[in-house]
Formats: structure tokens, C-alpha cells, sequence
């Protein structure tokens, strides 16, 4: 084996984990896949395929061309400009996180929760609303982006743990994905320290020997983050959460070198499952998810190609999570000569490459406080989806966190019920952003006071709010619904619902929002899949109960106490 450069460690990696993603994208298990617009196998390269976006009804088909990446790449890739700045934590958590929310494809739902909390400006475990789902967020979304800490610093874990704990509280709180994300970057650190071929399974044997650097838990690492103290039960058990998860995941690396003992490569599927990679509850945790993938980084260290399709052909896993992590450990280990033509195939080869060299080059000095508050205002992402809407191909359009984009392309997506659009924009610096949305129903009018309007043949349901630019936000942002019309006292969504502004905050007491009420009656095809959207965008709907006649429903509140009733006749 050819003793590789650092620098060429750090951009097979990123590169590894970009084809990963890529890979694996449409064979994970939430991607909303619809349909292939090839025949072409994922193991022989990338394909293009069509997801599902939308709400309630209001669906549409958006396409994902062949070699496009997900939120795993488009987080690294933050992460690594982050660390450009002085005050990387800083920068992260009110710059890139909020921004990302533009541009993110596949986002899961704890990240969405936490960046719309930083977009408000509150970190997740302050705020109200969300600090529940926060402390029990354990997901991979932390493992996923953690690769710039490595790269940039591969000399001392000790650093590098620090940075990767402070990162990932930036978005969970449960010690399940904290722990996988350090497990994670140990075994990236080993792979970019590496100077022999790896033997068969030695990464998950040093990994066990050298546990004491990644079970480890200290307030002191956290550097006057006033994180730990907002834990519902207390610090103390906080801690012995974190040794219950820290045995847990020693156990299921015990269990992964367990297989690997015996020697024989077709007990890969197998020993994925024991893990719990198959499992629909825990299999997108974060210490599950760094254990499948550490367990077939050192099952074919030796074999990076055959493992890296191995990995972005699995059925009913979180497929391109595990496909990046793998692919990144591999790269770190080999170079990007194993990926072949895909190194150069996949979205923005040219811009990850770049990223890498500039992370593998810094000086990784760890902040000592939060320093300066960083922070992209709401207003900032409400003005670039208004520029993006009346803009043309060519036009510069400025992206909030700084930087300059050029629209590339704008294209009317298959929609059912509306008008929903795809753009498409370059950065000045190389990245592809997309953003994509439902902007109208078909044949709706484009004013409220339209005189030419046919009044007899128009219905609307109108609602009150005291304020408006909230409104906004909140039916234009977490429910989803298209803005279609609006003047200085009243807003109009989906063509049905109008917010009329009035003076009186009417919140109902929280004891009489069970009580009879006027209500907003929206019927959706999948009621599972929209409560779970809800959830994630941050509302807070009630308990899914079965309906009188069949079927199911909830009600959710909006910020002025109007009542929304969302049901399907097919039920759960």
C-alpha cells in the first residue's frame, strides 16, 4: 500500500462519503422514492429517480438526477465552512444551520427541529417547544457531518472529541447520538492515521481496546455551553444515561467483531441486523448507524469498491447514511483511486475536493466561549424565497449566509393539485443549491379584491391573527401551504384559507382548546406521513385518534389559537 498524503486522505474521504450518499440516497428507507427514470442498478453507479415533497394533498414529484446528494454531504460540506471561522460553533449554529433549511434535501427530523430553533434564535434545549423531542434525539444526523473535525486535525482524538461533542449538541441531546459520533470519528481518526494496508476487522479491535478515549464524558468539554444544566432529570442522570448508552454500544461492537471472527464475508447482512441496522425503530440511531458502518469499513478494508456497493445497496436501512460513513472511512484509508469515474460524477466534485484541502490545511485551535453572536434573521430566508420566485435564469441572487448564487435553472415540477416549481443555483464558490416548493393550485385567481373576480364562485375560510409576518411564517414555513395572495391586512394560503389581521391576541386557554370551536378542515392522503412532517417542522399537533365512519385525524394550533383539523379516510 502506497503511503498516502494527508491531503489526499481528506479528499477521498470527503469524496467517499459524497458517492456514498449519492449512492445510497435512493435506497434508503424515508427518501419518498417514487420512481426510477433508468433501469440502472445503484451498484453500477448513480441513477436518477423521482421523491415525493409536498403537503396534505398537495404533493409533487421532484427529481433527483443522478450523482445529486442529500443532507448528509450538503452538512458536511456546512460543517467544513464552518470551521473556516474563528468561532466555527458560532457560525454553525446561526449561520449554516438556518441557511441549510433553504437547500436541504432529505433533512430528518430532529435537524430540522433544531435549525428552525437556532433560526428563532434559541438553542433547541431552551426553547419550549421543542426541548422534549431535543433530549430524546439520538439520531445519526451528528455522526453524518463530523468528518471536517477529523480531517482537520488528525494528530490528537482529545481535540477532536471536544469538537464533535460540541457539535452534535448544537442539535441532539440523547447520548445515543453523541456517543456514535464520537465512535464514528475514532474510526476515522484511525483510518486517516493509518500508514499499512488495515487488517480484516482491526478497526473495531482497536476501537474496543482504546474505549476509554471515546466513552468518556466531561462538562468541561462543552467550554461554557449552559447545555447540561437544562436536562429535564438533572446532570447526574444525564450521566449514567450516557454509561448506559456507552455499554450499549461497546456491546454492539462486541457483537460486530463477533462476525468478523468468523471470517467469512456473506455474514454481512447478518450481522447488520444483529446490530439493529434493519430495525424501523432504532436503525437510524446514532450508535447503530456507526457500528454498521465501522463493521463494513474493516469487513472490506481491503476491498473499498465492493464495500462501498455494498453498502449503498441495502434495502430497508437508513442506506445513505451508512453508505457515506462507510464511503468516508474508506476514502480516509484509500484515497479517492477506488471510486473511480464517480469521484469526478458526483454533484459539486470539483467544490467537495476543494473543501477538503482548505479543512485538511487549518490550524484547529478550539474556541474557548461561544465569543459573538452570528445570526441569519428569519426575514433574511422569507427575502430569498421571494427573490427566487420572481427571478429569472441568469439572475444573481444573494444566499443569507454571504454568499453569491447565480440561478442555473428553473423547470415546473408533476404536480396534481398545483403549480410547484425547481430552482436550481450556483454558488460563486462551486456548491449547487436546489430549493423547490408548491407555489399555487391551478387556475386561482392572483388577487383577493379582484374586480374582475367571480364572487359566486369562490369560497374561502378566514381565520384571525394579531400578527401577520408570524402568520406568515408559520403557515408559509411549518405548515407548508403557498403563500397566494397577500395585502397590508390579510394573507391568503393554498387558495382556501385567509389570515385576516386583528388586534386582539385570542389564544384560548390551553384547557378549552378540547371544547367546540370553529375549525379548519383539511383532509390528506397519508395522515401518518403528514403528522410526522408536522412533528417535524415544529408544531405541536395532538394524538392521531380514530374517526365516527372510519379513517383518522388530529388537530393542530396556530400561534393565535385557530384550530386546524387534519384527517384521512383511510386512517393510520
Amino acid at each position: 500500500m502506497n503511503e498516502l498524503s494527508k491531503l489526499e486522505r481528506a479528499v477521498g474521504s470527503f469524496l467517499g462519503a459524497a458517492v456514498g450518499d449519492s449512492m445510497g440516497w435512493p435506497n434508503e428507507d424515508r427518501a419518498h422514492h417514487i420512481r426510477r427514470l433508468d433501469k440502472q442498478l445503484v451498484e453500477s453507479g448513480f441513477s436518477t429517480w423521482f421523491r415525493r415533497r409536498g403537503w396534505m394533498a398537495q404533493t409533487f414529484e421532484e427529481p433527483v438526477y443522478a450523482g445529486e446528494y442529500s443532507d448528509d454531504t450538503q452538512l458536511i460540506l456546512a460543517t467544513g465552512r464552518s470551521l473556516e471561522h474563528e468561532n466555527w460553533w458560532a457560525w454553525f449554529t446561526g449561520i449554516e444551520l438556518p441557511v441549510w433549511l433553504l437547500y436541504e434535501r432529505g433533512g430528518g427530523i430532529a435537524l430540522k427541529r433544531a435549525a428552525r430553533s437556532w433560526t428563532a434564535g434559541k438553542p433547541p434545549w431552551e426553547n419550549p417547544k421543542d426541548r422534549n423531542q431535543y433530549w430524546s434525539a439520538g439520531g445519526n444526523g451528528v455522526c453524518m457531518r463530523i468528518l471536517p473535525h477529523v480531517a482537520s486535525d488528525a494528530r490528537d482524538f482529545s481535540k477532536i472529541r471536544i469538537d464533535v461533542l460540541r457539535n452534535g449538541i448544537s442539535t441532539h441531546g440523547h447520548p445515543r447520538a453523541l456517543i456514535g459520533a464520537v465512535v464514528y470519528a475514532f474510526a476515522l481518526w484511525q483510518s486517516f492515521c493509518q500508514d499499512e494496508m488495515l487488517e480484516f476487522g482491526r478497526l473495531i479491535d482497536v476501537l474496543l481496546r482504546e474505549k476509554d478515549l471515546w466513552i468518556e464524558f466531561s462538562e468541561d468539554y462543552f467550554n461554557g455551553i449552559d447545555w447540561l444544566k437544562h436536562f429535564p432529570d438533572g446532570i447526574e442522570s444525564y450521566k449514567l444515561l450516557w454509561k448506559s448508552v456507552a455499554k450499549e454500544s461497546t456491546d454492539l461492537l462486541e457483537a460486530s467483531r463477533s462476525y468478523i471472527k468468523q471470517g467469512a464475508l456473506e455474514f454481512g447482512d447478518e450481522a447488520l441486523r444483529r446490530i439493529g441496522a434493519f430495525d424501523r425503530n432504532s436503525g437510524a440511531a446514532g450508535t447503530v448507524t456507526a457500528c454498521a458502518s465501522v463493521f463494513l469499513a474493516s469487513r472490506y478494508a481491503a476491498s473499498p469498491k465492493q464495500g462501498l456497493r455494498f453498502a449503498s445497496s441495502l434495502i430497508g436501512v437508513d442506506t445513505d447514511t451508512i453508505a457515506s460513513m462507510t464511503g468516508a472511512v474508506l476514502g480516509a484509508l484509500h484515497g479517492r483511486e477506488f471510486l473511480n469515474h464517480l469521484a469526478a460524477e458526483v454533484q459539486d466534485s470539483a467544490y467537495i475536493e476543494k473543501i477538503a484541502a482548505r479543512v485538511q490545511s487549518r490550524s484547529n485551535d478550539i474556541p474557548k466561549s461561544n465569543g459573538s453572536k452570528v445570526q441569519v434573521p428569519r426575514r433574511a430566508l422569507l427575502a430569498f424565497t421571494g427573490a427566487l420566485k420572481s427571478a429569472s435564469v441568469g439572475d444573481a441572487i444573494p444566499i443569507p449566509d454571504g454568499r453569491r448564487a447565480k440561478l442555473i435553472g428553473k423547470e415546473n415540477l408533476n404536480s396534481r393539485r398545483g403549480c410547484a416549481v425547481l430552482w436550481r443555483l450556483a454558488t460563486e464558490d462551486g456548491q449547487t443549491l436546489i430549493h423547490s416548493s408548491l407555489q399555487k393550485p391551478r387556475g386561482e385567481k392572483q388577487a383577493l379584491d379582484s374586480k374582475n373576480e367571480d364572487v359566486s364562485q369562490q369560497f374561502a375560510v378566514k381565520c384571525f391573527a394579531h400578527d401577520l409576518k408570524k402568520a406568515r411564517e408559520f403557515y408559509e414555513l411549518t405548515m407548508g401551504l403557498p403563500l397566494t395572495d397577500s395585502s397590508s391586512s390579510a394573507l391568503k394560503f393554498a387558495g382556501f384559507l385567509i389570515i385576516e389581521r386583528t388586534k386582539k391576541a385570542h389564544l384560548p386557554r390551553l384547557e378549552d382548546r378540547d371544547n367546540e370551536t370553529t375549525t379548519v378542515v383539511v383532509e390528506v392522503k397519508n395522515i401518518k406521513e403528514f403528522y410526522l412532517k408536522l412533528r417535524e417542522s415544529g408544531a405541536d399537533p395532538s394524538g392521531v385518534r380514530a374517526r365516527v365512519g372510519g379513517g383518522a385525524g388530529f388537530y393542530v394550533f396556530d400561534p393565535f389559537g385557530n384550530r386546524i383539523e387534519i384527517f384521512s379516510k383511510i386512517g393510520m
